[in-house]
């Protein structure tokens, strides 16, 4: 039985693994060694001939062939059969070189050079496993008995000693892997494969009484059973796997669904979206440095990652969305997604413990985390993953309270919550190959934006209309509109313009302070080009980088917002005291091109609606036209006076391109 060896491989490479269970497979390993050594004095039973080398040859043949057992996932290897024969005809020695030729054939194609331990692994237990299955069928058999039946309890004492040994082995290593209960775990996984040993030791009886009886070619009867057994399944599989596609086609579009609810819950905060999508990288990035090959876990990683923070479904926006600190009612709030979010992907159709990951990914290595105050490796090893690349995302990332911090800065920070909120050897990991980590990072986080920008999710982003009426509304867009018309006149500057735009956004919608950013010649600074209001002097001086803060947020990304409060616009100033407890800002674009950002700020919580947000997206296109022409006259304007320039020097000179030129030499 080979079937349940696929156990045996690790899920992670073995500089990862718990020092247990590198601590058992050497234990193991010596054991196996220990077995070969002494065996070298165990005698033959029978001296070798024609029947050894045609069992050994059909053993070594049949290593990678295995029949799966109907409705269920054991897989039958019907190299064990030849294996058992041998042992009970001809002793320990030949099954113990077998069964190692056996276990590297098995092992050798489906190891990577990071997981090549598990080939020793893999021998070592089942060299372990046939000493044991030997010394219980050399104490039942009764030697020099020529009948038959004196084997009927030997065989089976074998046979259930190979099961006991060969499967156990495989689960203490991956129960000492996982922290899992060893007889829970054994029950079930391996308690139902032994109906695959019980099926190979009837092919080995069947071949041991027609040696028995018929000599070296008494095996000749059997090759037709065991082709008909290996080749009959062909037809069954095929239609049980046609059943399981279809399964998994329904069970894709389920786990589509839940996936597009977590990306949809993502986009709409307006601070962190991308963010699930940024952990995912970065978690499957991280696993795979630890080693972890298998394509599955990988794959229910990544759909984790993305789903890790769906609970917040259920968290107020109010909370979700408030910049600054959370009052204790608050964070029990937020403290309460994990849970929901594990209920909500409990029941979904995916062999992968998503509900638990997601559960336990607020939990800190010292225990002092939520929801079940889990510490150190009781905390499942994916959650302590999606835990170290959210940890770093987040503090990577802008936020409404502050802006990004660089990498050595949060290289810093996770190097001192090693061993408090973080594993500190995955932490380790993650240090060791942040940089590389990194890479494809920006590839993600472009490809989200142009989703947030092609997605109408502005109605989320605002708070309710305000109660007027359409009536009412309609004369506020009139009297906007009448103060914006002015910005038509061709001879009216920039600066010219703002002060018009300023002035007639004040008359319809209060506010405490209007500015209008533009960006510097390098494009990657935002500027107050027009300053109006409380705390003037203040604002003319907030410069902030594009993607920081609510106005470099709004003009990266093109869409309009409100949050209250916003400090995270002055984290850049040294006031200690800022007096605005909201602000809207919207974007001055035109054909998708931002040309600044005109933000208003009031020192009432509750001050701006989305009546105002549509109503300044209705007269933007304006001020947005006439900045753009507006620019583009200076650029040319500054073009001319280089040019002018460059003329005058060359004339001052008496030589250049231009001068020869204007005096004919050149056409």
């Amino acid at each position: 039985m080979r079937g349940d060896r696929k156990e045996a491989k690790e899920k992670m490479g073995y500089r990862s693994l718990p020092f247990a269970t590198k601590l058992y497979i050497v234990f193991l390993v010596l054991c196996a060694a220990s077995v070969c050594f002494f065996s070298v004095s165990f005698p033959f039973l029978r001296q070798p001939d024609i029947s050894l080398a045609i069992y050994f040859a059909l053993a070594v043949a049949t290593a990678r062939m295995t029949v799966k057992i109907p409705f269920s996932s054991v897989h039958t290897s019907l190299n064990t059969a030849f294996v058992f024969v041998i042992l009970m005809l001809y002793g320990l020695i030949p099954a113990l070189i077998v069964e190692t030729i056996g276990q590297f054939i098995l092992t050798i194609f489906n190891v990577k050079r990071s997981t090549i331990f598990k080939i020793p692994f893999n021998i070592a237990g089942g060299i372990v496993s046939i000493f044991v299955a030997y010394g219980v069928f050399d104490a039942l058999f009764v030697r020099g008995s020529l009948n038959s039946s004196a084997y009927v309890l030997p065989i089976v004492g074998m046979t259930l000693a190979y099961y006991l040994t060969n499967t156990l082995t495989v689960s203490v290593a991956i129960c000492l892997t996982d922290k899992v209960n060893l007889v829970k775990f054994w029950i079930k996984n391996f308690l139902p494969t032994g109906i695959g040993y019980i099926s190979c030791a009837s092919i080995a009886t069947l071949l041991l009484i027609m040696d028995l009886r018929s000599g070296p070619l008494g095996f000749v009867v059997t090759i037709p059973l065991v082709a008909l057994l290996y080749f009959s399944q062909k037809v069954y599989l095929q239609k049980e796997e046609s059943a399981r596609l279809h399964i998994e086609e329904l069970e894709d579009v389920l786990l589509s669904t839940v996936q597009s609810l977590a990306l949809t819950i993502d986009a709409k905060d307006p601070f962190t979206h991308g963010h699930v999508h940024r952990v995912r990288h970065l978690a499957v990035g991280l696993a795979k440095v630890l080693d972890i090959d298998d394509e599955e876990r990988l794959k229910g990683l990544a759909f984790s990652a993305l789903v890790h923070d769906i609970g917040k479904i259920a968290i107020p926006d109010a909370t979700l969305k408030k910049p600054g600190k959370y009052t204790d009612q608050e964070f029990m709030v937020m403290k309460a997604h994990s849970i929901l979010g594990s209920e909500i992907v409990k029941n979904l159709p995916i062999n992968f413990p998503v509900a638990k990951i997601v559960r336990h990914h607020h939990e800190k290595w010292n225990g002092r985390g939520y929801p079940d105050g889990l510490a150190g490796q009781e905390i499942p090893l994916e959650s302590r993953i999606i835990t170290v690349a959210d940890v770093y995302d987040a503090i990577r990332s802008d936020r409404p309270y502050r802006p990004k911090m660089e990498r050595h800065k949060v290289m810093e920070i996770m190097r001192q919550e090693m061993g408090m909120t973080l594993d500190p050897n995955i932490t380790a990991v993650f240090l060791d190959h942040v940089e590389e980590l990194e890479q494809g990072m920006e590839l993600v986080d472009s490809r989200i934006l142009d989703i947030v920008k092609a997605t109408n999710l502005s109605p989320d982003l605002f708070i309710d209309s305000k109660p007027g009426g359409e009536e009412k509304m309609a004369q506020r867009e009139f009297k906007l509109f009448s103060g914006f018309s002015k910005l038509l006149s061709k001879d009216i500057d920039i600066p010219a313009a703002l002060k018009i735009a300023a002035s007639s956004v004040s008359e319809v919608i209060p506010f405490s302070a209007l500015v209008i950013y533009l960006p510097d010649d390098s494009g990657m600074l935002l500027c107050p080009a027009i300053v109006d209001g409380l705390d003037a002097e203040f604002l003319s001086s907030n410069d902030m980088r594009v993607g920081t803060g609510v106005s470099g947020w709004v003009y990266q990304c093109g869409m309009p917002v409100v949050v209250p409060p916003p400090d995270q616009e002055f984290t850049n100033m040294e006031k200690a005291v800022v007096p605005y407890l909201s602000c809207m800002s919207v974007p001055l674009s035109i054909e998708q091109k931002v040309h600044g950002v005109l933000t208003i700020y009031s020192t009432s919580r509750e001050a701006f609606c989305n009546d105002d947000i549509v109503l300044l997206q209705k007269m933007i296109p304006m001020l947005s036209i006439m900045l753009a022409t507006r620019l583009v006259s200076k650029q040319d304007a500054k073009k001319e006076e280089k040019l002018a320039m460059e003329i005058a020097e060359e004339i001052k000179t008496g030589s250049g391109t231009v001068l020869k030129v204007l005096r004919g030499e050149e056409s």
